[in-house]
């Protein structure tokens, strides 16, 4: 069977598994210690939706001939791993820049990688300045691609299935919903009325009615 064209750049590292597959083997060492390596590995795939508990090292260990996965969707459960632990909170920025900088990547796969990233992010927002700063940055960085997203979205989902799943043309939008919420907080109801607009617009799923009509409210106060 054939390797990834990639796989020779982790002999040098002794690096295998998904990120030799994909060539992230010199990535790998130079950005993290040894002791966040060794989370990463014994954590990878236990914080991500849809899969059972990690632990098997499949991130660095074992010979692939082919996978399914795509180096994006690699970094996105990276990223998923570090949900609930703020003292790792500062792994999240290098494995966001690799999966921007990455030729291969599409919107679609930064939509679901920042996606992770908010989850994680969100839930410490009030106890750790570095998550709330995250949490917004993401956010902006999820808008900003989300009519690129919502485009791709809308050519592998017909309107008819969108609707019987998300009651809307697209799913809900972690970037919008979470900006909306902090900015209505901070009383800048004026950039929560355009986002929630914007979102409406693109077609994707949220109560923005009923947010507009709130905000638009608190201003005439």
């Amino acid at each position: 069977m054939e390797s990834h064209p990639f796989a020779e750049a982790s002999r040098s590292t002794g690096v295998r598994g998904e990120l030799g597959y994909f060539g992230l083997s010199d990535w790998w060492v130079s950005t993290f210690s040894e002791e966040e390596r060794s989370y990463l590995e014994h954590s990878y795939g236990s914080g991500d939706i849809g899969v059972g508990v990690g632990n098997d090292l499949r991130l660095t260990q074992g010979e692939i001939g082919y996978t399914s996965l795509s180096a994006i969707r690699v970094l996105t459960r990276m990223i998923g791993a570090l949900r609930g632990k703020p003292e790792y909170l500062h792994l999240i920025q290098p494995i966001i820049q690799e999966a921007e900088r990455r030729p291969d990547r599409s919107a679609i796969d930064l939509h679901f990688l920042y996606a992770i990233v908010l989850n994680v992010t969100y839930p410490l927002r009030d106890r750790y300045p570095d998550a709330l700063k995250m949490t917004i940055d993401t956010s902006k960085r999820q808008v900003a691609i989300a009519p690129q997203a919502a485009d791709m979205y809308k050519r592998e989902m017909s309107e008819d299935e969108a609707y019987r799943s998300f009651g809307a043309r697209l799913p809900a939008h972690e970037g919008y919903t979470r900006l909306s919420i902090l900015y209505e907080k901070e009383k800048r109801y004026s950039e929560v009325i355009e986002l929630a607009q914007q979102a409406k617009s693109q077609g994707w799923a949220g109560n923005w009615d009923w947010r507009i009509a709130r905000c638009e409210k608190k201003l005439r106060k």
